[in-house]
């Protein structure tokens, strides 16, 4: 649950006009990982948890690239 804390502090910093677009995914997105997570441990054979896992990893990279993004932006306006 650390990633979630983190992207819903990151996604706070971003501008109002944000918060029905980029912000409202992003904090979407995050909630998700763990909730694929647990649908593919519950369907109960390994094939249906690995293509679960393997959605959790793309949205993984989707919020690390966006996170880095965002993170460069705020420093570059802030300079």
């Amino acid at each position: 649950m650390f990633l979630v804390k983190e992207i819903y502090l990151l996604s706070a910093k971003l501008p109002v006009d944000e918060k029905f677009g980029l912000k409202s995914q992003m904090q979407r997105s995050t909630v998700s990982i763990p909730s694929n997570i647990a649908e593919g441990w519950g369907r109960g054979y390994n094939q249906s948890f690995v293509h679960f896992l393997n959605i959790c990893m793309e949205i993984g990279k989707m919020l690390y690239l966006l996170k880095n993004n965002i993170k460069s932006k705020t420093e570059i306006s802030s300079n």
